[in-house]
């Protein structure tokens, strides 16, 4: 684990507290977060979601599609196999057929292992061949350029939905397919108030244009309330930040969902035994068991989860997806285990780390490559063997913008796509060849890469000072004005400096979970983390190996070591009884 930098976040609250009646730290809090927003469009959740027809090629496209549907004429929707995908294209097929009653809708969901990612010219040639009359794309096709002239070659239109980066030639002059229309609020002609929204939200602004020419009210329709959340689900399960508009998508479809969960989502929610969507249990717990169809089967199939209201049909699959989950948890742990083992024995002090693993399912390079940046915090790329050479996934840190610098080494990849934070990418070549396609792969990607050593040092951003001992639970539940909380807005962070660490024990069934007492200034306090590595290694440091081994059984402290914490606050409620509680994220020697 590399050491971190503490940077406590600047912020002014004093005027904040007195407008709004707010605790100070709470409304240092707001000051913290509201720097490319007012405080006013920060706390209005409620508020309309921005205007679609500020995104380029807006108008058109809904020209395109309301003549074409309007006249009878066949259409098809290629989405994508991970949780976007399959939310944009419920949305897209959800949202048309509601407007366009009986009209022939289709779609087509590439298959991971045999297909790819995006539209390749393979499934614009089986699309052609039946005959389809439009093609309508959702979280892809931003940089499907040969896709692009062949339909437009076979007469086919397409319009383009997508939210990845878009490629930039040395000019400057962003290189966008051939298309009838693209909607991609990354394009340098586009006026969306926010560049990070996910293919989900792209298409749910494509349905409320249509909505609008259609003039139909959005406000307390209930198809609309349902496709609100499931652009809400795209939203977390992308990762996307949880400011500005995506704040305003998460919170009002989060609502929809709770109110009226769709058939297939209930079905999930009872499976795993979930009361309430959030961020967390969509992001951890809803959203992996739908990606894992698109893992380890088929989303053709498993989309059904998101368009079905057969209740028995619903519960089947949410079974069969609650199984593939755990199949592809087990899978996981065995991938981290083997690239954290070829990290630890990677002696070229590379920036950008290019892990071959050719044993790992291709489906979960991506989760093994996210988890091992977490860990060594270095932009990671792991690469298995596919029938024709290697594909993969990577992950990356805040400095080092993936999709761009891959930009620069273009020509090592077949293909290749995504954005800052995550990608995936394939190369061809002949078998036998896959380690040397992996070093190729890495060592273009380094020698072109201006990373430092300071860059690679995580570093945790503190939004306020308080000792738990005082957090009450008045104090903890004003932490609710900050809902949706996730990234981009994620739960505050909250530092104590000089508290007296004197007891560290571990429990939990598989000792999982470790607890610190303290004495503060305001009393005495428990910390929890579920961290237990992280712990014995900073006992360790602190206090020696001894100290070490003993805290497994209950280690008093004494005489008190002195240090300093980051924290999270929360509630925890346990037979109707509510406590504070506070989870450790970080500790350091004072």
């Amino acid at each position: 684990m590399p050491s971190e930098n503490w940077i406590l976040r600047g912020g002014r609250g004093a005027a904040i507290a007195k407008k709004y009646d707010l605790d100070p730290y709470l409304a240092r809090i707001l000051a913290v977060r509201c720097k490319e927003e007012s405080v006013e469009e920060y706390l209005n959740r409620e508020g309309q979601l921005f205007d679609p027809l500020l995104m380029e090629d807006m108008v058109r496209a809904v020209d395109l599609i309301d003549d074409h549907l309007s006249m009878d004429k066949e259409l098809t929707i290629v989405g994508d196999y991970d949780v976007d995908g399959l939310t944009s294209t419920t949305i897209l097929l959800k949202g048309l057929s509601h407007l366009y009653p009986g009209a022939s809708i289709h779609y087509r969901i590439p298959e991971r292992i045999s297909d790819g990612y995006g539209f390749s010219i393979d499934i614009a040639r089986e699309l052609e061949a039946k005959g389809v009359q439009m093609v309508l794309t959702c979280d892809n096709g931003i940089r499907e350029f040969e896709t692009g002239r062949y339909l437009k070659e076979q007469g086919i239109p397409l319009i383009i939905t997508d939210h990845h980066d878009i490629m930039t030639g040395p000019d400057g002059v962003q290189a966008i397919p051939d298309a009838e229309a693209v909607i991609n609020p990354h394009r340098t002609d586009d006026h969306s108030p926010q560049k990070t929204i996910c293919g989900a939200f792209t298409a749910l602004q494509l349905i409320r244009a249509l909505w609008r020419r259609k003039r139909m009210d959005e406000k307390g329709d209930l198809v609309m309330s349902e496709l609100t959340g499931l652009a809400a689900i795209g939203t977390i399960c992308d990762i996307m930040p949880l400011m500005k508009e995506n704040r305003k998508l998460v919170y009002q479809g989060l609502r929809a969902l709770n109110y009226n969960p769709p058939t297939g989502i209930r079905c999930l929610m009872k499976e795993k035994n979930i009361r309430t969507l959030s961020p967390y249990t969509v992001g951890y717990v809803i959203g992996p068991m739908i990606n894992a169809g698109g893992r380890l089967g088929s989303q053709n199939k498993y989309i059904r989860i998101l368009l079905s209201d057969d209740v028995f049909e619903c519960q089947t699959l949410a079974k069969e997806l609650a199984a593939l989950n755990a199949e592809r948890q087990k899978m996981q742990e065995d991938g981290i285990a083997k690239g954290l083992d070829r990290i630890n024995k990677d002696t070229s002090g590379d920036m950008v780390k290019v892990i071959y693993l050719p044993d790992v399912h291709e489906s979960i390079a991506g989760l093994v490559a996210g988890k091992i940046k977490d860990e060594i915090h270095h932009p990671v790329f792991v690469a298995t063997k596919s029938e024709k050479g290697i594909k993969g996934s990577g992950r990356s840190i805040e400095a080092y913008p993936m999709s761009q610098e891959m930009d620069k080494v273009k020509e090592v990849f077949t293909r290749y796509g995504g954005h800052q934070m995550a990608a995936g990418f394939s190369i061809d070549g002949p078998k036998g060849t896959e380690e040397d396609m992996a070093r190729t792969m890495s060592r273009a990607l380094n020698e072109n890469c201006t990373l430092e050593e300071k860059d690679c040092v995580p570093s945790i951003y503190i939004d306020a000072v308080a000792d738990p001992a005082l957090m009450t639970l008045d104090r903890i539940r004003q932490l609710d004005i900050l809902e949706p909380m996730g990234t981009g807005n994620p739960r505050p962070l909250i530092a104590c400096k000089k508290v007296h660490l004197h007891k560290v024990s571990v429990y939990g069934q598989r000792k999982n979970v470790a607890r610190l007492s303290l004495m503060t200034p305001g009393g005495d306090v428990d910390v929890i983390s579920f961290r237990v590595p992280y712990i014995s290694d900073f006992i360790g440091k602190c206090l020696g190996r001894d100290a070490q081994d003993r805290m497994y059984d209950g280690l008093v402290v004494d005489p008190a070591v002195t240090v300093d914490l980051v924290y999270e606050a929360g509630i925890n409620e346990y037979h109707g009884l509510e406590k504070p509680q506070f989870i450790l994220r970080a500790i350091r020697h004072s």
